[in-house]
């Protein structure tokens, strides 16, 4: 199975703005079910370079990262 890419030319501008019209919400890609029951794996969590521990976002940053993150900082400045 191939992927088609069609780029229709028009020689004005009325043609190109009916095209546009006529695709108004139509979907343009199909996938005709290759994708039925895959399975998504899943993704390890991120873990702190300092301490190891898993680092996952919260919807704001974490206090414990940000400590975390200044020792790490420091050992790296120390340490090269």
């Amino acid at each position: 199975m191939g992927v088609f890419l069609f780029a229709p030319e028009f020689e004005d501008l009325e043609q190109n703005v009916s095209f546009l019209k006529a695709l108004k919400g139509v979907r343009r890609l199909h996938t005709y079910g290759i994708m039925y029951g895959v399975k998504i794996p899943k993704r390890e969590s991120l873990r702190c370079p300092y301490c190891g521990a898993g680092i996952e976002y919260e919807g704001r940053v974490s206090e414990v990262l940000i400590v975390c993150f200044n020792k790490y900082s420091e050992f790296m400045k120390e340490n090269l």
